[in-house]
């Protein structure tokens, strides 16, 4: 009894902290029965925006297959060039998934009102230009066809197309090719125009928000754009031909896949079981993935000639109306071992597997409840996760919807090992063998003896040619839907206040600041109920010379303390780990951290593994052209020059011994953790360290003085791991040429204050530049405190003075708008909003949040992009004009083009 409690126990407190978290998210209803919701989180500067539509995969029909993913596609471009230009700002991605289709953007709320405009527009009143329709669809053809002569749409269709027989066009896996090829562009625009009409309606849509915004105003927001967009009366059962199936297709389970183009030594198996329920597929796919695991144990030990668990793979789906638990495998090839004989005993022991222990089935659901926390581990991961599920949700209401979602989720606490394992036991699952053909010729009749159908890829998708024959006896008969009139809300336009200042506030409580005993400063910033803690450790070192050896150490350091979730940063003035890990996980990684830096030690094996990986990491960066000639103007004493690699081991044992050096450090950390607690586990497995020197202040890396045209030298790199003798016979034979498309750069000085106003700047003139230039790429890289000086870069161009020319055209145009009394205002918030939604974005999580928190730390304010956002939200167009006029010059600090240009 003891344990049943205390299993309850856990489940209640689980249960509990979800309720509270979906408990904060607002929830309205307008009355032509469009859902919002809305979470506030006033850590996030943007808004998460998130509209989406149950118009995905699952709602195609047989002769409207590929036209939804190509709407979704298209939807955007019903706006006008002043929405598209708000569309662009804010990024809008737009995707097509299995129940519905979605369409996000990280939206400032300074232009939340225009964004919302311009996607009412898009819904209420869809115009699609017939250029834009062909575009597309011509493209998506393209790509269909390439698409279906793969070996992925052989797989893929055929697995789909048996499993689903019935609807196999319901699911995204190969139907497009022949089907989606056969309309005109006028059939196209009609299919398009019937799916706006019939499936883009507000009871069929809702709208998800998270950042940090007033509820009410956002249901003002709402109820002004959305709130003349009017429900379609049509039904939606009747609104496209549907295609019968006639033939009569095996309901055999069992199947071999055959091509040439398989590898000769490796059996592949999909084994898929389709009677769980999602929590079930959900908790055996986490139970068979653990490396401990009775699945992974006995595949990999016995006569199954699978060599690890990287050679195996389970995993979950969940659609609207389907869950399957999918187990995958390679396995070698032994000519005295039958495929069919290995394809049974993988699914023997996968039904042997799932008849869990209580000590297993316990790790599943802990493994489960940590993956679920860290799918809401912020409020914009829970925004989206809840937009996935209303997808496939059925409930009326919004607040059914929220208590279904709770319900459904976490369902896998209610579990029990026994009812999972009688389903496990019971049901024949789909197997399908993939085999080269001439494998699979030697043993033929043993598949036909045990029921196992032949799969080529003539019949994979079997329904292909019988759909075209169908399609062809009968006249297509598509009618444009009706377009609906415009209709405008005059309403008030919404009035912000100053949005700056209250995400100051909203945040600045959230900062410490402390120092341990040894001088090592410590910067933390709270955000509670985000489930994990991002853990900064900068490094800087004493000496130029040294900086190489520190990178290299920093990556080894990475490594030692986690597989997964590590990454190291270089930085002007260093490098800096960062560690990501569940909020149970803090002391550990700190712990781990503080050992690599102090009792590791490196043999010279070790250091011939890192080298390799650091050179090789170098090498890759050489082959980033702009980062190339960036690097070989600001550092070109280390960078691509003679000295190509990295390999002195003495000097890397001498450099790591200098670590041991307080004075070197600072940390930082982000996330769901008490600032008194971390504070007192960094004192804890740092503390210890001495400070040998003095602590050096950053100082900012100042451009040097230089001719007003750099010419600079691109080393190009072709590589390649196959040989002459196995290339295709169609590849291309490589001349010699002297026309490159090398990058081009333009650099500036920067002011030694108002950085976040010159880079709204840099962004700004980034953007209008790349608009002039037809096929080439622009970029920017930011003054920050450690670099004094800003940069816009561009690629894919022939001549690098067409650049130079665009930039200068793009500058005069900014000025000129800055400078007119009826224009400065507009033009000033747009390069407001940009530098916002660039900057800002990275609020939404707390890996993107301590990048944010570590520039301010160069100058020991960690919360410097909070007053980052208020100095841009204050600046005048008159302010944007001096600055122009005294940074940004026609020819910059100094420009930069290749010698090949």
């Amino acid at each position: 009894m003891k344990k049943i409690f205390l299993f309850a126990s856990v489940f209640f407190i689980f249960t509990a902290r979800l309720f509270s978290q979906t408990k904060e998210v607002k929830t309205f209803t307008l009355k032509n029965g469009l859902s919002i919701y809305v979470l506030k989180d006033e850590t996030n500067a943007l808004v998460y925006t998130e509209f989406v539509c149950k118009a995905g995969i699952s709602s195609q029909t047989s002769s409207t297959a590929g036209f939804f993913p190509l709407y979704t596609k298209l939807f955007h471009t019903s706006a006008d060039a002043e929405h598209q230009d708000i569309f662009d700002l804010c990024n809008l991605k737009s995707e097509c998934k299995a129940d519905g289709a979605s369409y996000t953007a990280e939206v400032p709320l300074e232009s939340l009102d225009a964004f919302l405009e311009g996607l009412a527009s898009c819904v209420n009143s869809p115009s699609i230009e017939q250029d834009a329709i062909q575009t597309e669809y011509f493209q998506m053809r393209k790509n269909s066809l390439e698409y279906s002569q793969s070996l992925s749409a052989f797989i893929n269709s055929s697995i789909d197309s048996r499993i689903f027989s019935k609807e196999p066009w319901k699911h995204d896996t190969g139907i497009y090719a022949p089907l989606f090829n056969s309309y005109s562009p006028s059939e196209v625009r009609s299919i398009l125009y019937k799916i706006a009409n019939d499936y883009y309606v507000p009871r069929n849509s809702a709208l998800f928000f998270c950042g940090n915004i007033d509820e009410e105003k956002i249901y003002q927001l709402c109820e002004k754009n959305f709130g003349s967009w009017k429900e379609n009366k049509k039904s939606l059962s009747d609104n496209f031909e549907e295609y019968e199936k006639e033939a009569s297709v095996s309901s055999g389970k069992k199947f071999v896949l055959i091509s040439d183009e398989f590898s000769p030594q490796y059996t592949q198996l999909v084994v898929q079981f389709t009677s769980l329920t999602l929590s079930q597929a959900d908790l055996l796919s986490t139970s068979f993935s653990r490396e401990d695991s009775l699945f992974i144990e006995k595949l990999t030990s016995g006569s199954m000639m699978i060599p690890s668990s990287q050679y195996v793979n389970a995993s979950s789906i969940q659609n609207k109306d389907h869950s399957r638990l999918i187990l995958q495998s390679l396995i070698e090839y032994n000519s005295t071992s039958f495929p069919q004989k290995q394809a049974e005993s993988f699914v023997q022991i996968a039904k042997e597997a799932a008849v869990l222990k209580r000590k297993n089935f316990i790790q599943a659901q802990n493994d489960l409840k940590l993956k679920y926390e860290l799918q809401s581990a912020n409020s914009t991961m829970l925004c989206s996760t809840l937009a996935d599920f209303w997808l496939m949700s059925d409930s009326p209401s919004p607040q059914n919807f929220l208590q279904e979602y709770n319900r459904t989720i976490y369902n896998f606490q209610s579990l029990n090992e026994k009812e999972i394992a009688k389903k496990m036991l019971s049901e024949d699952p789909y197997i399908f063998v993939l085999l080269n053909t001439r494998v699979y010729k030697a043993y033929e009749k043993q598949f036909k003896e045990n029921g196992y159908e032949l799969v080529t890829e003539k019949n994979g998708s079997w329904y292909t040619n019988e759909l075209l024959a169908k399609i062809s006896q009968n006249e297509k008969k598509q009618n444009l839907a009706e377009k609906k009139d415009d209709e405008k809300i005059n309403a008030e336009d919404f009035i912000h206040g100053d949005q700056a200042e209250k995400f100051y506030n909203s945040n600045i409580e959230s900062f410490f600041n402390f120092e341990l005993e040894n001088g090592i400063p410590l910067y933390i910033k709270e955000v509670p109920h985000s489930q994990t803690v991002c853990i900064g450790l900068k490094i800087n070192p004493k000496e130029e010379a040294d900086s190489e050896e520190f990178e290299v150490l920093s990556d080894y350091i990475a490594k030692k303390c986690s597989k997964e979730n590590a990454f190291t940063e270089s930085q002007f003035n260093g490098t800096m780990i960062v560690l990501e890990v569940h909020k149970d996980k803090v002391e550990e990684t700190l712990k781990n951290l503080s050992e690599a830096i102090v009792f590791a030690k490196i043999t010279p094996t070790e250091a011939d593994e890192i080298f390799s990986g650091y050179n090789y990491k170098r090498f890759l960066e050489k082959g980033n052209l702009t980062k190339q000639m960036q690097s070989k103007i600001l550092f070109p004493q280390k960078s691509f020059g003679k000295k190509q690699t990295l390999d002195d081991y003495k000097k890397l044992v001498e450099t790591y011994n200098k670590l041991l050096d307080a004075s070197l450090y600072s940390i930082i950390a982000v996330g769901d953790v008490s600032s008194q607690d971390f504070k007192t586990l960094a004192e804890k497995y740092f503390g210890f360290i001495k400070e040998v020197s003095e602590r050096d202040f950053v100082q900012p890396y100042v451009l040097e003085e230089s001719t007003k045209i750099k010419n600079i030298e691109i080393e190009h790199t072709f590589t390649t791991d196959k040989s002459a003798a196995s290339a295709p016979k169609e590849s291309p034979v490589l001349i010699p040429t002297k026309e490159f498309l090398d990058p081009a750069q333009i650099y500036f000085d920067s002011p030694e204050y108002n950085l976040a106003v010159f880079n709204s700047l840099l962004m700004e003139l980034c953007r209008r530049t790349e608009k002039k230039l037809d096929e080439a790429n622009c970029s920017f890289f930011e003054a920050k405190n450690s670099f004094a000086g800003g940069i816009i870069s561009c690629e894919g161009i022939k001549k690098a003075s067409n650049f130079f020319d665009a930039y200068k055209e793009a500058k005069n145009e900014l000025l000129a708008e800055l400078s007119n009394d009826e224009k400065k205002e507009d033009t000033a918030k747009k390069i407001k909003s940009l530098w916002i939604q660039k900057k800002l974005s990275g609020t939404k999580n707390n890996f993107e949040t301590l990048l944010l928190v570590a520039e301010g730390t160069e100058k020991n304010k960690a919360e410097q992009y909070l007053l980052d956002y208020i100095d841009v939200q204050n600046t005048e167009a008159e302010d944007y004009v001096q600055l122009l006029n005294d940074y940004f010059t026609a020819e910059g600090k100094f420009r930069a083009k290749s010698k090949n240009n």
